[in-house]
């Protein structure tokens, strides 16, 4: 089981889990948006023998502090100011959809942070498809969802492809329950508001941000993922220096979850 903790970073209070031991080379893990750590769980069991590894949850999410503003920027301060109160550095880091993006924001201001990159389903340009799907998922959420089922009802939505052991699990995780029985995301309401209206400004430049990579980078692709088309995931392995694609099979955008065995495989064979 991992170790929860907490830290204080660039204003904020963040909640991290926490595997293997202190002597272990460091790894940070990222998570998606309206995700939160322990989406990480099945796959930092399969190298926590290997890895001191970090799971963070982002602002607004899981048990982290909310904030006042959200978006690539801000989570990416938020990763270097986190590394820098844990002593992280030379670490692994793997990051998904969101995260991803604050990977490639965070080492492109600090090349020397990776030792070696995951960018799990996430690219410099997005099919908008894949934002449109999740746009339509997260309006359904409401303040609070009355019963079990209707909050495990919202979670299937959601991701579909995730087997029932994690629907069960991102229950626990992502909801709490209320005194009334009712369950409601810990998620700050306000990013879902910002994602369905499509609030939030102009992003960062994630193709001038990877221009700057220099270690070794894994870009995994779900194989019917909406999100990273095919082409940009294949112009982001020929424009670095050392990058390989892995495409894994029967999975959506959160490849983690819809397909764990063969994603924990890939990274774990590419990973020293």
């Amino acid at each position: 089981m991992p170790r929860d903790g907490f830290v204080q970073a660039n204003g904020l209070r963040f909640h991290y889990l926490e595997w293997g031991f202190e002597q272990s080379p460091p790894m940070l893990l990222l998570h998606g948006f309206g995700n939160q750590a322990h989406i990480w769980d099945p796959f930092a069991e399969t190298v926590a023998g290997r890895y001191h590894a970090y799971a963070l949850d982002a602002r607004g999410h899981g048990e982290s502090d909310r904030a006042d503003d959200y978006g690539d920027r801000h989570n990416a301060d938020d990763v270097l100011a986190v590394c820098d109160a844990l002593g992280l550095a030379r670490l692994t880091l793997i990051g998904f959809s969101m995260g991803a993006a604050a990977s490639m924001i965070a080492v492109s201001r600090r090349p020397d942070l990776a030792e070696r990159l995951v960018l799990v389903d996430r690219g410099p340009e997005s099919d908008p498809r894949g934002r449109e799907r999740m746009a339509r998922a997260m309006s359904q959420a409401r303040a609070s969802f009355p019963t079990r089922k209707e909050a495990l009802a919202y979670i299937r939505l959601a991701n579909p492809r995730r087997p029932e052991e994690l629907v069960q699990a991102s229950l626990q995780h992502a909801f709490r329950q209320l005194p009334d029985g009712s369950y409601q995301l810990k998620q700050d309401p306000k990013l879902r508001e910002r994602f369905v209206s499509g609030g939030g400004g102009p992003g960062a430049d994630l193709w001038a941000c990877l221009r700057a990579v220099r270690c070794p980078t894994l870009i995994i692709r779900g194989g019917d993922s909406d999100v990273l088309p095919a082409e940009v995931a294949e112009r982001m392995v020929r424009m670095l220096p050392e990058a390989e694609l892995v495409v894994v099979p029967n999975a959506g955008h959160t490849v983690m979850l819809d397909n764990p065995a063969e994603f924990n495989r890939a990274v774990g064979e590419w990973l020293p």
